[in-house]
């Protein structure tokens, strides 16, 4: 893979541009939940079954990411980016005209595709901006697109949906999206490339001893927290019926504190290494989901708000992190493998959200409680047990084996 003479420079317009699409692409594909209640009525259609839109438009994602990642990774970095931003905005303006819910889940199937690419390689380019010292920073701070989507995309975007219509927030995600293909191809340097993505580098993949143990991490949280975070607004409704700011509030207190626990676990992986940060982050998402389960008790006032709150916060804090800190660690086990295992961590994140929104679709379309949210929590606890789970077993692992790159590793980054 190739990088600038300039490398030992932070280059922050090139890497804020790229977070800046991060913001874009995540905006994109969580406002649509935020705003399922209000796309169900305007299409008289259950919950449920807007949600199954977002979950197959999160199973595109997990489908086309890797092989679309080795078509393009003879291109120009510069280039796969602006375009995958410019379709992203076509694919949202063109949902805006959707004319009925058929129309609808096929547009935003075609959209998965094409945003499909930017999250991995934004993370793949901004490791060849920098030293590797300077690594796990650089690729948490471009993710922080994300956690500003959280904190204020998501939000933004079910407000909008509420107050002006559903179609005019996918009007503006669109317009994000033109704006964000504008500035990485200003900012991001042309002649950027990563390693040939080959048959030799997909046998690496499979053959690595720890690199699919890792992915399995990103699953199994994926899969533990979209059972309940595809439904978060219905399950808002059902424990504290909040008004329309206060569902606002509630969403971006969660995207904010991802925000903050990503910059602090950039920081303390430097120090204490990213598997530490990855374990404490997922312990702070089965602690949330344990305070989801009586949430529902908790009733509407004075403490079920303050139940609501810690909840929303320790999710946040570690839901962000996980995923970056999981990015940095596959980097680290096999650099030369970069564009192939980040682009796989990526599509992992996007197959848990399927499996998520699947899984709480059913338990919604076939209720077991009263209401029947009230299970999803419970249904996402033993995933988060299996998650942490993994990350000890994988760690033992690479511990055990002292990891060396494999020939066919080198030979796939030469």
């Amino acid at each position: 893979m190739t990088r600038p003479a300039d490398a030992t420079s932070l280059p922050r317009p090139a890497l804020r541009s790229l977070a800046f699409g991060n913001v874009v692409i995540g905006t994109g594909a969580l406002s649509f939940v935020g705003m399922l209640d209000t796309i169900a009525r305007d299409l008289d259609r259950s919950p449920s079954a807007i949600g199954l839109i977002a979950g197959l438009f999160a199973l595109g994602i997990c489908l086309s990411g890797p092989p679309l990642s080795g078509i393009t990774s003879r291109f120009d970095r510069r280039t796969v980016l602006t375009a995958s931003l410019a379709l992203f905005a076509l694919g949202h303006v063109a949902a805006a005209a959707a004319p009925g819910y058929g129309s609808l889940l096929a547009i935003r199937v075609a959209t998965a595709f094409a945003g499909t690419l930017f999250t991995p390689q934004a993370a793949a380019t901004a490791s060849l901006l920098v030293p590797a010292e300077r690594r796990a920073r650089s690729m948490s701070f471009v993710f922080l697109g994300w956690s500003i989507a959280i904190v204020l995309g998501m939000p933004a975007g079910a407000l909008v949906a509420a107050s002006f219509g559903w179609r005019n927030a996918l009007l503006g995600v669109g317009a994000l999206s033109a704006i964000g293909a504008l500035l990485v191809w200003r900012r991001v340097p042309a002649d950027l490339h990563v390693a040939v993505v080959d048959r030799a580098a997909w046998r690496a993949i499979v053959v690595h001893p720890t690199l699919l143990r890792v992915l399995s991490v990103t699953v199994l949280h994926g899969s533990a927290q979209f059972v309940l975070y595809s439904y978060i607004v219905v399950a808002y409704h059902d424990t504290l019926a909040p008004v329309p700011w206060m569902l606002t509030v509630l969403l971006a207190l969660y995207g904010l504190s991802g925000f903050v626990g990503n910059l602090v676990a950039a920081r303390v992986a430097e120090r204490r290494g990213t598997p530490s940060v990855i374990l404490v982050a997922l312990a702070s998402m089965t602690v949330a989901f344990g305070l989801w389960t009586v949430q529902y008790d908790a009733g509407r006032g004075t403490l079920g708000v303050l139940v609501a709150v810690t909840a929303a916060i320790l999710w946040g804090s570690g839901n962000i992190a996980t995923h970056s800190m999981q990015q940095v660690r596959l980097v680290d086990l096999a650099p030369a493998l970069v564009s192939v295992s980040v682009a796989l961590n990526t599509s992992a994140i996007y197959l848990g959200q399927f499996v998520g929104a699947a899984v709480g679709g059913l338990v919604l379309a076939h209720p077991f409680t009263v209401p029947a949210s009230r299970a999803l929590p419970w249904v996402a606890l033993p995933l988060f047990a299996l998650a942490i789970a993994a990350t000890i077993a994988a760690q033992r692992r690479i511990e055990r084996q002292r990891f060396v790159t494999p020939p066919s590793s080198s030979a796939a980054g030469a």
